[in-house]
Formats: structure tokens, C-alpha cells, sequence
């Protein structure tokens, strides 16, 4: 094992160069031998045979005076010592001043020399750094980073990034796991899966080596009550080696509730026919969307729980269509006052829109009295509703009103002023009103407007505006 070695940051070459601002501020401060010490440990990185008594034995110097210079440049954070036996000094670049957080030399001593026994290859100054870092602000026990080192090189090679080293530190830090003891069992039980995840892998028609999130994902599919038989069966509708897209659908069914093979054929059929639906309502308004997941959670899944089957979502779909309503959150909020209303059927729906068509009729035999030739309106609905149900007029007595409203500039409003007058005097039979009012005007009665089962714009816009401002 090299002596001295140089930080990945610095140039290597066959010059040894010094930064000015080291000339400059440094070089005049550092006492005795130590300047020699630093020199000659930058020349000796290019030769990896080099050693603390041979540094010695070239300065005339024993080895702890060597190393107290290297503790002197180590205050200064130009160099770091990682290691003390055998004793090990990282060079750091002095221009990037990329370097390791000052940490005492002995209290890594252990760490450092078991650590670097896990790897043939040389751990980077990086790499130290990183796992000092994570020391210091956990309370994860240095051993038990060790046994985490140890259990990864064994699964996947002495190249493992040490990136790779934390990622499983940090997991059983989450389970509370850091000391030697709880890390060490835990491993070793995750460890305990791997005859199942090779059968798992097989039926995923995967060849790939076991990796530690297999183990982690198949510890907690266990846990959630997921035999053996049923993760390979749903391993095998996933792409080959896609541990992720298993972990989604088997998380989809455990939130479902459905663990069991024949629950999942269940559940799967269900979903596959909510996504059908989906995709017909959507077709019926006229939208598209590419990804149907959201459809069928935000609208379709709600829609069938609360009663309302394929066949009416369908004709809701072609009535709002029609009706120029032509999105899903238009249609919800027509689902919404269908539900509340109590009509969750077809048989219900129509025979909603044939009373609203029946009502409309009779408000256009009033507009067509009053001498009004247009359309029914929102308006025209709540004060017809006013007359007839809140005050309890009769139909006949409603249409006597009109006649009299002829030629008013507002006609309607004329009427409600009577109705109204008729109210407070407690007048409700056709002759009281007759004997109220100054004259009567009698028009033909026109044609009754006739329900139809293939409902026309109108009717569709009549039956919903009504489910605003009507209740029957």
C-alpha cells in the first residue's frame, strides 16, 4: 500500500508543481523540516512503492517526526492522514480547496484500516469523505458501515460505487437499524430471500444477477401478505428484470386489498372493464385522452360506486354530448344532481327528461298566452315553479293570469304581480281571481308540446337546466 498519494484533483505528471498561492502564503510559515516532509511526499505519489521509513530514511529523519509534519499539514487541510497503520496521507489540492472536514485522525483509525480491507482496489479521498460525512451526522456505528460495505462488495463486486455502500446503509438507517448487531441481522435475514427471487426472476423470464432492492422489495411484498405463487404469477405479465413495475402493480392490489391470485383475476377483470367504460364515455363526449388511469379514478370508479351502471354513464355521456356539455368534469356535475335526485338508471333518466319535457310544455302554452314566442328559460322554470308548487295555484288558474298579462311590457313579471296579489288576499279558486282582477282576455289554448323518446337539444338542455332549478 502506497505511502502518499495524490487527491484525484491534482495533476499528475512527471513535474511536481506548486500553486503560487502556496509559495506565497504558505511556504514562508512552515517550520523546520516540514516543508522537505511535504515536497518529497508530493514527488514520492508518482512512485507507489513509497513508505514512511524510506521518506525517513531520504530526510534523515525518524518516522514520527515524518508524521508530525504530516500532522502540521494536515491543520492546514493541505493533506489528509486516513489511515495510521500503516500510515497513509492523501494529498489534497490546495487551488480547489475540495477537502475533507477536519475529523480527528484516531477516531477513524479503526474504520479506516477495516474499511479499506473490504476492497483490493484503493478507496478514493472522495469516498472517505463521504463516508466520514454520513458517520458524523448519523448514529450509525462504524462497524456496522463496515458489514454494510462488506455485504454489498459480496453481492455485486469489488467495483461497487460507494454511492451504492450509503443507498444501503441509508435503508437500514430508516428501519432504525445501526449498530453491528441489528444491520448484520437484517442483511443476513433479506439475504435468507434469495432462493424465492431467483424464482421470481424465472418467472420474469429475467437472467440478471440478485440485487439488494430485490431483496428490500420482496422483504416488504412478504410483509404485506403476498405468498410466493402469487408474486411469481403477477411477475410474469411484468417486463423482464422490472423489479419497479412488479412493486407497482403488487402495491396497487395491497391497497385494494386483494392478495389472493383469484382476487387479482377479479380485480384485474373490473379494472380492465372500467377502463373499457372509460374509454366509451370519453368517446361519446368527443375527448381523448391518452392515459385513461386518471378517468377511471377521478370519475369512473366514483360513478359505479354510487349506483349508476355502464348503460346509463353511456347515455349521461350522449345527453350531455348533445347538449353541448362536452367534458367529464360538465358530466360529473350532472352525475352529481342525477345522484342526488335519486335517478341512477335509464328507466329513472328518461322518465325525468319526459316530466321536465311535459313541464316545459306547459310553460310554453303560458308564454304563447302571454303573446311570447320564444324558448323556455331558466327563469321562466323557477317562477312556474314558485306559482304552481310553493303557492299551490292550479294550472288552469296560472294560464287564466297569462291571458290577462297580453300586451304587458313584461308580461311574466305582470303575471307574478297578480299571482302575487292573490296570494296576500288569500284568493286561490279561478273566480276569486276573475273577481280581483279588472278585466279577462281568453286566447285559444295552442297544440300540447309531446314528449319524444328520441329527445331533441332542447329537451336535453330543458332536463338539465331543471336539475338546477327544479325539484319534483
Amino acid at each position: 500500500m502506497a505511502f502518499c498519494i495524490k487527491d484525484n484533483l491534482m495533476n499528475n505528471n512527471d513535474c511536481t508543481v506548486l500553486d503560487n498561492s502556496f509559495l506565497l502564503q504558505v511556504l514562508p510559515e512552515a517550520p523546520g523540516d516540514t516543508l522537505k516532509v511535504y515536497m518529497l511526499g508530493l514527488v514520492l505519489t508518482n512512485d507507489p512503492n513509497n513508505s514512511l521509513e524510506y521518506m525517513a530514511e531520504k530526510l534523515g529523519l525518524t518516522p514520527q517526526e515524518v508524521l508530525d509534519a504530516y500532522l502540521y499539514w494536515q491543520e492546514l487541510s493541505l493533506v489528509q492522514i486516513i489511515n495510521t497503520d500503516p500510515v497513509q496521507v492523501v494529498y489534497l489540492n490546495p487551488k480547489g480547496k475540495e477537502f475533507i472536514e477536519k475529523v480527528n485522525p484516531l477516531k477513524y483509525k479503526k474504520f479506516n484500516k477495516t474499511m479499506q480491507q473490504q476492497f483490493t482496489r484503493m478507496i478514493g479521498i472522495n469516498e472517505w469523505h463521504d463516508y466520514y460525512n454520513f458517520l458524523e451526522r448519523t448514529s450509525f456505528q462504524h462497524d456496522a458501515l463496515v458489514a454494510v460495505a462488506k455485504y454489498c462488495v459480496g453481492l455485486k463486486g469489488d467495483s461497487i460505487s460507494h454511492n451504492y455502500v450509503l443507498a444501503v446503509a441509508n435503508s437500514q438507517l430508516n428501519k432504525g437499524n445501526t449498530s453491528l448487531e441489528s444491520v448484520a441481522e437484517s442483511l443476513t435475514t433479506q439475504s435468507k430471500f434469495d432462493a424465492d427471487i431467483k424464482l421470481v426472476l424465472k418467472s420474469n423470464k429475467s437472467t440478471r444477477r440478485i440485487e439488494h432492492n430485490d431483496r428490500v422489495l420482496f422483504e416488504k411484498w412478504t410483509n404485506w401478505g403476498f405468498a410466493l405463487d402469487v408474486i411469481c404469477s403477477v411477475a410474469k405479465d411484468c417486463p423482464v428484470g422490472d423489479f419497479s413495475k412488479l412493486d407497482k402493480y403488487l402495491q396497487e392490489y395491497y391497497k385494494n386489498g386483494v392478495l389472493s391470485s383469484k382476487e387479482i383475476a377479479d380485480f384485474s377483470a373490473d379494472k380492465k372493464h372500467r377502463f373499457d367504460l372509460a374509454k366509451d364515455i370519453c368517446k361519446n363526449l368527443g375527448v381523448f385522452y391518452q392515459v385513461l388511469d386518471p378517468v377511471v379514478e377521478n370519475y369512473v370508479s366514483p360513478w359505479l360506486n354510487k349506483g349508476f351502471d355502464d348503460d346509463t354513464l353511456n347515455q349521461i355521456s350522449k345527453l350531455c354530448f348533445k347538449s353541448g356539455l362536452r367534458t367529464l368534469t360538465a358530466m360529473a356535475d350532472r352525475v352529481e344532481k342525477f345522484h342526488k335526485s335519486g335517478r341512477t338508471t335509464i328507466e329513472s333518466i328518461n322518465q325525468y327528461i319526459e316530466q321536465v319535457a311535459k313541464t316545459d310544455g306547459e310553460i310554453k302554452k303560458l308564454l304563447s298566452l302571454c303573446g311570447i314566442e320564444r324558448g323556455v328559460a331558466s327563469n321562466d322554470r323557477s317562477l312556474y315553479k314558485l306559482w304552481t308548487k310553493d303557492w299551490s295555484f292550479s294550472r288552469e288558474l296560472v294560464e287564466y293570469v297569462a291571458t290577462l298579462s297580453q300586451g304587458a311590457s313584461n308580461p311574466f313579471a305582470y303575471m307574478g304581480k297578480i299571482l302575487s296579489n292573490c296570494k296576500q288576499q288569500g284568493v286561490t279558486t279561478m273566480e276569486g281571481v276573475k273577481a280581483l282582477t279588472l278585466s279577462t282576455t281568453t286566447l285559444a289554448k295552442p297544440t300540447k308540446t309531446m314528449a319524444q323518446r328520441d329527445y331533441t337539444k332542447d329537451e336535453v338542455d330543458a332536463m338539465f337546466s331543471n336539475l338546477d332549478d327544479v325539484e319534483f
